[in-house]
């Protein structure tokens, strides 16, 4: 069942990222009408914004429709432990070439190295005492 569900929220979710790459197409090469008067330049400014759009939108709906996508082992990358505190699905923004796009991981703390860390993401040192 929890396939079935899963299947049938990705196929939505293709459905919408198609919807809007025919938004996009339609802009640029309507199907019919006149076509709007716009330089180059402004063609590639706007075509530059609406791929950026587009980029999130897949990426954000690639993470969101596959949440087990990385069987992620979560340990400390400097010394090998297992991470201690190891919470899960803490929202995340990170700027991409595409722009910030929202996304959940785990995270995980090693108290020995003093160093906070998220499988997919970068080790944060504390200072001495804080943990």
């Amino acid at each position: 069942m929890a396939a079935a569900n899963a299947s049938s929220a990705t196929a939505d979710v293709h459905g919408l990222v198609m919807d809007l790459a025919a938004g996009i197409v339609k802009k640029y090469l309507p199907k019919s009408g006149e076509l709007r008067k716009w330089t180059i330049s402004e063609i590639e400014r706007s075509l530059l914004d609406d791929m950026g759009q587009f980029a999130r939108s897949i990426v954000e709906a690639r993470l969101e429709a596959d949440p087990q996508r990385v069987v992620e082992k979560p340990r400390c990358p400097d010394c090998g432990r297992a991470l201690g505190g190891v919470g899960s699905e803490v929202q995340t923004h990170r700027h991409t070439l595409f722009g910030t796009i929202r996304y959940r991981r785990t995270y995980g703390v090693c108290r020995p190295c003093r160093a906070a860390f998220s499988p997919s993401g970068q080790r944060v040192v504390f200072r001495q005492g804080l943990l």
